[in-house]
């Protein structure tokens, strides 16, 4: 996390939110220990409850922000009714992620009627041109692809489980939120 000083793991005076993050894993170990394997990206764990921190959880998830982009679309909404009047251009952002052939997941509703698309990498201010490569708005999927290679350093596609989450079983999402 950008702008933040990692806690010694001995620090006598630990935030109130990892004390009681701590508590609540060790809470979670004692009550329902699970010992299935779980896929979260490129990275296998028994649970989140499992971590001994809040801080061995942030570094399980590093990786998988490696697999995560910024979904920046530039589009014109058209007016079917009064198609003379230009409209305002308007900015749309979403999450994508990194999946095989370089290609990227995201939303269909996100980059339609698109006039531009650009991706940005986590930890990256550089914006890369985008292009379409298939869209489904009956699923609202799209994949695209972004031309220069050197976007493609240091990113690892995520790997899906084949296994759904149970009830009542904690999640952790990552990507961009509006």
């Amino acid at each position: 996390m950008e702008g933040y000083a990692p806690l010694d793991e001995n620090s006598e005076s630990l935030p109130p939110i990892r004390e009681q993050l701590n508590n609540d894993l060790e809470k979670d170990q004692q009550q329902s220990p699970l010992s299935e394997k779980r896929q979260v990206s490129n990275k296998s764990i028994d649970s989140l409850a499992e971590a001994e921190t809040y801080l061995d959880v942030i570094e399980s998830l590093q990786s998988v922000l490696n697999s995560v982009v910024k979904v920046f679309c530039t589009s014109t909404p058209r007016n079917f009714s009064l198609p003379w009047q230009a409209k305002s251009q308007v900015v749309a952002t979403a999450s994508g992620f990194i999946i095989k052939n370089r290609w990227i997941l995201s939303n269909a509703h996100a980059v339609a009627n698109q006039s531009s698309i650009r991706i940005r990498k986590h930890g990256d201010a550089k914006k890369y041109s985008a292009r379409i490569v298939h869209i489904a708005h009956e699923c609202d999927l799209v994949i695209m692809t972004v031309d220069d290679d050197k976007f493609w350093n240091n990113l690892e596609p995520l790997t899906f489980s084949n296994d759904m989450p149970s009830l009542q079983e904690s999640l952790t999402i990552v990507g961009y939120p509006i």
